[in-house]
């Protein structure tokens, strides 16, 4: 198969039309190298969607001399790459999870003693932050509702949302993490950072 010709300095110039021509001559044979690989269709999804992202920040690195494929190729499999070894940790790290969370709800007394100190003092953390803060928070953690459902009902836009709650979540990880990997684990299995 013949590679086309594409205009590389419009590219690195940021021509979308020629982002979008390599786009659709490359995007089925990265998808099939990343399904390859991670044996789903939502993440191999995602890493086309990742690898063409990169390839447009990095576009101003593309050597002329070697084309489009070089690149394309190299940051492929550097993503993979990066997948599989976030998966491989992520995977020792919820057997870990599962293991302590186990231990936390047992009936051992010092277990149990552990977990009531954790959520007291995350409830303590919650009990003083601002009031829309706490709001926020209380709504998205207790209530389960989407940014969108949160920002109606407190008449704020979804952006303010998600500011309280980026800004709830940086301060309750740092006042649990002097506590202890305990603490932070108690965090992991409570919320979802």
């Amino acid at each position: 198969m013949t590679i086309p010709e594409f205009n590389i300095p419009d590219f690195k110039q940021g021509d979308k039309q020629v982002f979008d021509a390599i786009y659709r001559h490359y995007h089925k044979k990265v998808y099939r190298f990343a399904h390859s690989f991670l044996k789903t269709e939502a993440d191999a999804v995602d890493m086309v969607q990742e690898v063409f992202i990169k390839l447009w920040e990095s576009r101003a690195l593309i050597n002329e001399d070697k084309g489009i494929e070089a690149l394309l190729f190299s940051i492929a499999k550097n993503t993979t790459i990066s997948v599989l070894r976030k998966r491989s940790t992520e995977q020792k790290y919820l057997s870990y999870l599962k293991f302590i969370s186990s231990n936390i709800h047992s009936d051992s007394t010092d277990a149990l003693s552990s977990y009531n100190i954790l959520k007291n003092h995350l409830e303590n953390i919650t009990g003083e932050m601002p009031p829309k803060r706490k709001a926020v928070f209380r709504l998205s953690r207790e209530e389960c509702l989407s940014n969108k459902e949160i920002a109606a009902q407190l008449n704020i836009s979804e952006k303010t949302v998600e500011g309280h709650l980026t800004k709830a979540l940086a301060e309750i990880k740092k006042k649990m993490e002097p506590m202890g990997l305990l603490a932070v684990l108690f965090l992991y299995l409570q919320l979802p950072l």
